[in-house]
């Protein structure tokens, strides 16, 4: 049975992404990595992020990742997830990218949180 390596990173809706920037940085000890127009990568090693904000006024969790090990595991957790009825989704190569990462698949867990798994994150 596969299983889940690590957290990997948080995607996090904000009302004052500018204010939860200076906190992140100045406070909490974050890099600010890329930014775009409606969001902001953090970074605390030597992964692309660990936290990205959405500047979308939610001020609510938009995902959670999970990392498993490689390419064999992510399609054993493929395998995993089918036999155990858990409906999910492979996301695109656009939906990998965003992320940074090789490969992703989303899901909910039983109270609506989106979750996903991945491997390969960007270093």
């Amino acid at each position: 049975m596969v299983q889940v390596t690590e957290l990997g990173y948080m995607g996090v809706g904000v009302k004052a992404l500018d204010e939860w920037k200076e906190f992140a940085t100045r406070i909490v000890g974050m890099e600010l990595g890329d930014e775009e127009r409606d969001r902001c990568h953090l970074r605390t090693d030597y992964w692309h992020h660990r936290l990205v904000l959405h500047d979308n006024g939610t001020d609510d969790l938009e995902y959670i990742g999970f990392r498993v090990a490689g390419a064999d595991e992510f399609a054993q957790m493929q395998r995993q997830l089918a036999e155990a009825g858990i409906k999910f989704r492979v996301g695109s190569a656009d939906e990998a990218a965003e992320r940074h990462v090789l490969e992703v698949m989303k899901l909910t867990d039983p109270s609506e949180n989106p979750i996903e798994i991945f491997h390969g994150p960007e270093i």
